[in-house]
């Protein structure tokens, strides 16, 4: 072999070799004081990529816990205001129940519920007005839904949660199956031309007078008309026992007063629905009466008329009807309602409908109104998607719409709970009687309100009672959206970003135990091509042995 002092090889073969080790003893000491195997993209390209989406993804579900934690406490807060409004319209009930009992109270007792009762509603008043999450009021209406449009064949619209897509608004429209009906009973003057003002009950062996008994889904009245009764008697008589038997009387109804050769009006049952029924029963044993019933038929083939099949009113005889409950579809999915109120529960929308009784029959002998135009063009509603149109939850770490939950809550103010008075149509030329049915907000409540304590008490039970469901029902959305949605999401985000966490370690994070063994071997290269390096510069020292 040859000698040579210029170059030395072997020399230069340890040195790259003791370079290299030194290289990665450094690496190994990098990873061991960070305990990350990736601390540049250099170590593994890839593994930074998914790794950092992993990290993004998981700082995310993160903060939709956070988001999901304020969530709860935000519905929380709403629900124990609610809770206090339930426990004042339980007092207020109380009141009312015992003003009921006006028989043994004196003046002074009524007033001092009645006060009892003004103070509990300025209490609900003022509880709407301050329940607030941060600067967001949350019971006073200003965090409902906000409606762009709303099919006027719709009386009340009342949407509780929303998934929104990406769009502005949202357009929902139902396509009505089936109308719904009320108990219905058609009464004509048997004969002739007879006006509101005219005869038509006569004289009989019996005193002259007979008795009816109107029998609704409240309960049953007896009616006695003496000779010469008119249509106006009958009907004052059927409308002042309306809150007790839960029908009423009206002339007008389009084409009622026309629909034969004499005056005609009808019974009407005070709700929609298949639970609603009329029983007119004639309860004397004689006497004449010109009138004629006719039931109104629900059966689908003639959707909506009365039947051509009358009963004159002899006594003895009994005329009976049933109500008829909407059926709507929203989307493929069919819904069975309840009377002309809709209650919707699916992925894209839930909320509760009542159907405007002005579009439940237009014409008493004409179906062409009835199914027919509400298939062909669907009731439709619009809820606009802002930050201001209900109260708008990120539960998740996308854009995606499912990923978002929209919360509506009205306002429970005492000027907004209870029902609206819902009055017939009874201007027409048979009589001029108004058939109001129960109702009203509960602030009538107050004094000197349509259904004060010593006005209307039995009226004002039937707004509490309505009061209470509706904050019940509020109360009972927020908690299944809580207990249903909110806490199973937080856990559900938190199993995520366990696991997510565990995927980002496996791939980021260093495993110790085989990074140490390679830092320990590394380190045994570098010692050992140190020494190769020293023994290498001895070699061209061997040339002098051979100038000596």
């Amino acid at each position: 072999m040859g000698l040579r002092i210029n170059s030395n090889g072997a020399a230069l073969s340890a040195l790259r070799q003791l370079a290299k080790a030194d290289n990665l003893q450094s690496k190994n000491l990098e990873r061991l004081s960070t305990g990350l195997r990736i601390n540049r993209a250099a170590d593994d390209p890839s593994g930074l990529v998914l790794s950092e989406q992993l990290r993004a993804q998981t700082a995310s579900l993160r903060a939709a816990v956070r988001n999901s934690e304020f969530a709860s406490n935000l519905v929380g807060t709403a629900e124990a205001a609610l809770n206090e409004v339930s426990a004042l319209l339980i007092g207020v009930r109380e009141s009312v129940v015992f003003a009921l009992n006006s028989g043994s109270l004196t003046t002074e007792q009524i007033t001092a519920e009645q006060a009892s009762v003004d103070q509990s509603l300025n209490a609900i008043d003022r509880i709407a007005a301050a329940t607030r999450f941060g600067s967001r009021s949350l019971l006073d209406g200003s965090s409902a839904f906000q409606l762009t449009t709303k099919s006027s064949a719709m009386d009340s619209v009342s949407v509780r949660n929303v998934q929104f897509s990406n769009a502005s608004s949202t357009t929902f429209r139902f396509a009505v199956t089936q109308v719904a009906s009320r108990a219905m009973i058609r009464l004509v003057q048997g004969g002739g031309s007879v006006g509101s003002g005219q005869q038509f009950v006569t004289g009989n062996g019996t005193g002259g007078s007979i008795k009816f008994r109107v029998t609704g889904s409240l309960g049953t009245a007896e009616i006695t008309l003496g000779s010469g009764a008119t249509l106006r008697d009958f009907m004052n008589q059927v409308n002042a026992n309306t809150q007790s038997t839960g029908v009423f009387a009206s002339a007008t109804r389009s084409g009622l007063s026309s629909v034969t050769t004499g005056a005609a009006f009808a019974l009407f049952s005070s709700k929609f629905g298949s639970s609603e029924s009329i029983s007119l029963t004639r309860a004397d044993s004689s006497g004449a009466a010109y009138m004629v019933a006719g039931k109104f038929a629900i059966d689908p083939a003639t959707d909506g008329t009365f039947s051509t099949t009358t009963s004159v009113l002899t006594a003895g005889s009994v005329v009976t009807d049933k109500g008829r409950d909407i059926q709507v579809r929203i989307g493929s999915t069919p819904i069975q309602g309840k009377g002309n109120e809709v209650t919707v529960n699916t992925t894209a929308i839930s909320g509760d409908f009542v159907f405007s009784q002005r579009y439940q029959i237009k014409g008493l002998d004409d179906k062409t109104n009835n199914n027919a135009n509400f298939a062909l063009s669907g009731v439709a509603f619009t809820v606009l998607n802002n930050s201001r149109s209900g109260l708008n939850f990120q539960l998740g770490e996308s854009a995606d719409p499912r990923d978002r939950i929209s919360v509506g809550l009205g306002s429970n103010r005492t000027s907004d709970l209870g029902v609206t008075t819902s009055t017939e149509n009874t201007t027409g030329s048979a009589a001029s009687n108004t058939g109001a049915l129960a109702g009203g907000a509960i602030s009538s409540l107050r004094t000197g309100g349509g259904s004060d304590l010593f006005v209307n008490a039995r009226n004002a039970l039937s707004i509490v009672d309505t009061a209470i469901s509706q904050v019940s029902t509020t109360r009972a959305n927020l908690g299944s959206l809580q207990a249903n949605t909110i806490d199973p999401n937080v856990e559900s985000l938190n199993v995520a970003i366990e696991n997510l966490s565990a995927t980002e370690s496996s791939i980021r994070d260093l495993d110790f135990a085989a990074e140490t063994s390679n830092f320990v071997k590394n380190q045994i290269l570098f010692q050992a091509a140190t020494s190769v390096l020293s023994s290498a510069n001895l070699t061209p020292q061997a040339v002098l042995s051979l100038l000596q």
